[in-house]
């Protein structure tokens, strides 16, 4: 399986200021508030952490997850990286067995397609509303995102290429002032996510999805509404056509 990289060294840095902040002793009620704020916001970035090491597949799919050693790296207490584990199982991303212990959970195939139907319905709709309000500015950054995505094809850069496709699809979203959709999506598509990364490898494959999104871009370009939403649509479902491939070549993540 190929390796890719962690985490922004930032959400670290915030772990350490929040971890100190948390750990004033103070009696008044104002300085307690703040120090309960905080102690939710150490598990969120913990819980950020956590979540994106196992969507970059730096943790792999079985791996086991040790509390222990998580609270000696982050310097945190048990509690906050246990509600973070708590909320990464609701995901679907962790599982916990009481007699064996907590590990990454595999990627569910059953569960692949309905993600990409979530995804292409919510997005799809959104491209449909940006058609008739795109600016040339938002056209020309787009067309620029694309630029990047080909330059990190090239250079077989698959992490950046990862976030460079993210950037696009956010930014389309964003651009329709359909932001609370776009963080939605990004929530549920965890499994979807870990997925696409193994499919990135694939021969041609970073150059055939950015393909894909100049075409989406060259029919709002158009104002074609319904020429950007085949696109799209084709675009986000065209990730389910190597599932049998990647089942034989990593069969011991999905599930």
């Amino acid at each position: 399986m190929p390796e890719h990289k962690t985490v922004d060294p930032q959400l670290y840095q915030t772990i350490s200021d929040l971890h100190k902040a948390g750990g004033i002793s103070v009696e008044d009620s104002a300085s307690s508030k703040l120090i309960a704020r905080n102690s939710r916001r150490l598990t969120t970035h913990i819980y950020d952490i956590l979540r994106q090491e196992i969507v970059s597949l730096a943790r792999q799919p079985g791996s086991p997850i040790n509390e222990n050693q998580i609270c000696t790296a982050l310097n945190v207490s048990r509690t906050p990286v246990r509600e973070a584990i708590l909320k990464l199982k609701d995901e679907g991303l962790i599982e916990i067995f009481p007699q064996s212990g907590t590990r990454v959970a595999p990627i569910s195939l059953s569960g692949l397609a309905n993600l990409v139907f979530f995804r292409s319905a919510l997005e799809t709709q959104s491209i449909k509303d940006l058609v008739s309000t795109i600016t040339v500015e938002n056209i020309a950054a787009l067309n620029d995102m694309i630029a990047q995505q080909y330059f990190h094809a090239r250079h077989n850069d698959c992490d950046n290429f990862h976030l460079a496709d993210e950037r696009f699809h956010e930014f389309l979203l964003t651009t329709a002032n359909r932001k609370i959709i776009w963080d939605k999506i990004d929530r549920e598509k965890g499994d979807l996510d870990r997925f696409r990364r193994l499919t990135l490898p694939l021969l041609g494959q970073m150059l055939d999805v950015t393909q894909e999104h100049q075409n989406i871009v060259s029919a709002i370009e158009m104002r074609d509404a319904d020429i950007a939403m085949t696109a799209l649509r084709d675009h986000l479902g065209n990730v389910l056509s190597v599932v049998q491939l990647l089942k034989g070549r990593h069969q011991f993540v999905f599930s």
